[in-house]
C-alpha cells in the first residue's frame, strides 16, 4: 500500500523543548516521508531510519512533539500545556525510555480527598462517594462486557447518578476521565481500551517527548496540503514545494483529517473517510493555578473534589510533582464552554471554585490557563 495511518491518543501531544533536534532541508524523492513529528512520527522515522530505510519527517509547525508542550517559562518550573499523564504504564514505552534516559518518571500516587462544601468529606460519606463510583464504574465494564453499544449514561442508569455524589461521580468518569459526558462515549468502548497504571514525569511528559525526537532529522514549516496518490508512488505537496516517494505514513490526529487541510487525490475509501470524522477526541482542558504555599496541606500529586449538584464541575490535582502548581482539570461539555469563554474567565471560575472549599483571599503569585487537548 502506498501509505498508511498511525493515530495515538497518548501520543498526540505537544513540545516547545526542541533543543538538540535536527533540522533538515527538504527532500524532494524519499522512499518514505512521514507526516506529522508528534510522538507516532518520531517513533515511526527512528525505527524506520535504524532500519536503513531513506526516510523524511515533515511537520506544519515550528516544533517537533505533536501536542507534548512542556514550558518552563510561565511558572519557572516544567508546566505540561498539554499531556501530563503516561497513560496504561505497562504499555507506555515513554515510561521505560524516561526511567532509562534519568527522567523521574514514578506512578501517580493516587491521593484523593473529597469535601463537602468548605469541610472535608467525613470517612462515611468519602465511602458513601466512592461506593457509587465503583458501582458507576461496574455498571459501565459490564455492558461493555457484554458487547452493548450504549452509552455509559444508559448503563450507569439516571436514576442511579441522582445520589447527593451522583454528579460529581458523573463529572469524574465522563468529563475528567474521558473529556466527554457520560452520554457521549459508549461503554463498549470504553471496555475495550486500554487500561492500566497512570504515571507523571517531573520534568514534563513533553520533556521527555522532546528528548526523544532530539536527533530525529524532520523538516518544520512544512505543511502537507495534499497527497496525490494516482498510479505509480505518491507526490506530496507542501507549501515549500512537491515531494515525489515510493510510500508515506500519516500521523497527524483525525480532527485535521477531518478538517480537510490534506487533500486526497483520489479521495479515500468511504469507511475511511468517515473513520476521520467519527473517531474523536473529546474536550479537556486545564486552569493551572500556582499558590505561594500547600494550601491544604495535602502534600504532592493530591486530587480533590467537591459534592456538586451539576457536571458543571471542576476537578483538581493539588500540588503537581511537589511543587506548588495545580491543575482544575474541565472536560465535556462545560469544559468546551469553558474554553469558549477565554482564558481569564476559566481561571476566574476555578479560583471561584477553589474558594468555596478554602474562603476569600486565596494567596496567588500566578495564574495561567491553556487548552491542553481538545479536537473535534
Amino acid at each position: 500500500r502506498p501509505f498508511f495511518f498511525i493515530f495515538s491518543a497518548t501520543t498526540e501531544i505537544y513540545t516547545r523543548w526542541l533543543v538538540g533536534s535536527v533540522r533538515c532541508v527538504l527532500e524532494t524523492d524519499p522512499d518514505t516521508v512521514v507526516i506529522g513529528a508528534g510522538a507516532a512520527g518520531l517513533a515511526a522515522t527512528r525505527t524506520l531510519r535504524e532500519r536503513g530505510s531513506d526516510v523524511l519527517l515533515v511537520e506544519s509547525s515550528d516544533r517537533i512533539g505533536g501536542r507534548a508542550f512542556t514550558d518552563t517559562t510561565i511558572f519557572g518550573i516544567p508546566y505540561d500545556l498539554g499531556a501530563s499523564w503516561l497513560h496504561a504504564a505497562h504499555l507506555n514505552p515513554f515510561v521505560s525510555y524516561g526511567q532509562q534516559q534519568g527522567f523521574d518518571v514514578y506512578p501517580e500516587p493516587r491521593n484523593y480527598t473529597y469535601f463537602v462544601g468548605n469541610r472535608r468529606a467525613s470517612n462515611d460519606e468519602t465511602a458513601t462517594a466512592d461506593r457509587l463510583y465503583r458501582s458507576a464504574y461496574q455498571a459501565i465494564s459490564t455492558a461493555g462486557r457484554r458487547r452493548k453499544d450504549i452509552s455509559a449514561l444508559e448503563a450507569i442508569g439516571t436514576e442511579r447518578l441522582q445520589a447527593p455524589w451522583g454528579p460529581t461521580v458523573a463529572a469524574e468518569i465522563g468529563a475528567w476521565e474521558m473529556g466527554a459526558d457520560l452520554d457521549q462515549f459508549s461503554s463498549l468502548d470504553w471496555w475495550n481500551m486500554e487500561d492500566g497504571e497512570n504515571y507523571f514525569c517531573r520534568e514534563g511528559f513533553g520533556a521527555l517527548v522532546a528528548h526523544y525526537g532530539r536527533e530525529v532529522p524532520v523538516s518544520l514549516n512544512t505543511a502537507v496540503t495534499g497527497v496525490d496518490w494516482n498510479g505509480a508512488g505518491v507526490t506530496v505537496r507542501t507549501r515549500k514545494g512537491d515531494i515525489r516517494t515510493n510510500r508515506i505514513i500519516v500521523t497527524v490526529s483525525t480532527g485535521v483529517l477531518a478538517s480537510g487541510a490534506i487533500h486526497f487525490s483520489p479521495a479515500l475509501p468511504p469507511a475511511k473517510e468517515e473513520s476521520f470524522d467519527a473517531i474523536r477526541m473529546g474536550t479537556y482542558n486545564h486552569i493551572a493555578l500556582q499558590f505561594r504555599h500547600d494550601l491544604l496541606g495535602t502534600g504532592a500529586d493530591h486530587y480533590i473534589a467537591r459534592q456538586v449538584d451539576s457536571e458543571e464541575a471542576i476537578g483538581w490535582i493539588m500540588n503537581l510533582r511537589n511543587t506548588t502548581l495545580c491543575f482544575g482539570y474541565t472536560g465535556g461539555r462545560y469544559g468546551k464552554l469553558l474554553e469558549e469563554a477565554g482564558p481569564s474567565v476559566a481561571i476566574d471560575v476555578g479560583l471561584s471554585e477553589l474558594e468555596k472549599i478554602l474562603g476569600s483571599g486565596i494567596p496567588v503569585s500566578y495564574t495561567h490557563l491553556r487548552a491542553h487537548e481538545t479536537l473535534r
